[in-house]
């Protein structure tokens, strides 16, 4: 086949912990990598709220790169062949393992078993190559740059766990493009678009605002006022300490830091000038 409840932070000096989630911030909850505790103990909170500026469009790892609140979104509830490192590398994700030609062009991922998307259906390759597929497709409105990335990529499924991917050149860095999440095949043909959908089909889908992932979160309900999400209890790399996500949506930076002198978020990611405004002074 080819392809296409927790106690506030104070609000003069933050908590060694709040500072910790200020810095780090949802990429780790994503990755399942932030813990709680300023004493040393492994206690997580039954919810961890987030503020954000912006608003979602489209949770959809294919047309999430240009708003920031749709990519933090994507990242905790789709997920790639691959996942990025802290320092770039890419290690298994969806894909258990993977095999490389002497040449460089061939890669060859096998899935692992017993993955299943949240709304229990079982992930196979068909939706590896329908995402793909989706990519190829005359008029995709995603960014032009994800387009030419898997533009010239020929891909064959082998079987239900088996995908290979051709490139027309070696690519030393195709194992993070392969970080794309993958969307449910069953999902999407459900909301009416098919492997050839035209680029405003894909756009205007209901399916990018209740979205079917296989993430560490379910999104259960999204507005422009916050986004909520709840733990995936089966997810592939363990189900996150946390139980619960809030993302809360602010217009600009001084709403954001409004919310945060109030002490109504637990953290947020700072420019750097925002930060310092909000950093105590010494004396």
């Amino acid at each position: 086949m080819a392809l296409g409840s927790r106690t506030r932070p104070p609000r003069t000096a933050p908590a060694p912990l709040y500072a910790a989630i200020l810095a780090l911030g949802l990429a780790l909850l994503a990755a399942g990598w932030l813990t709680y505790g300023g004493d040393g103990s492994s206690s997580a909170p039954d919810r961890y709220i987030e503020g954000v500026v912006g608003a979602p469009g489209r949770v959809n790892p294919l047309l999430a790169g240009s708003n920031q609140v749709d990519d933090d979104l994507a990242a905790l509830v789709f997920n790639g062949l691959t996942r990025s490192t802290g320092d770039g590398s890419a290690v298994p994700d969806l894909a258990e393992r993977w095999e490389v030609t002497p040449d460089g062009r061939t890669y060859t991922f096998v899935l692992r078993r017993n993955v299943f998307w949240h709304d229990g259906e079982r992930l196979d390759t068909a939706d590896v190559a329908f995402t793909v597929a989706l990519l190829q497709a005359p008029g995709f409105a995603g960014s032009p740059a994800l387009a030419a990335a898997w533009s010239a990529v020929e891909g064959i499924v082998a079987d239900a766990r088996t995908v290979l991917f051709r490139l027309p050149e070696p690519s030393a860095g195709f194992l993070t493009t392969a970080t794309l999440g993958v969307l449910p095949e069953h999902a999407l043909m459900r909301a009416g678009i098919v492997e050839d959908s035209t680029g405003p089909a894909l756009l205007d889908s209901a399916f990018n605002r209740a979205p079917v992932g296989t993430g560490p979160y379910r999104l259960v309900m999204l507005d422009r006022r916050l986004a909520r999400l709840e733990r995936n209890t089966s997810y592939h790399l363990g189900a996150p300490a946390i139980d619960a996500v809030e993302l809360r949506f602010y217009a600009n930076e001084g709403a954001l830091a409004a919310a945060i002198g109030a002490g109504d978020i637990d953290g947020a990611l700072l420019p750097p000038a925002l930060e310092a405004l909000l950093r105590p002074q010494d004396g």
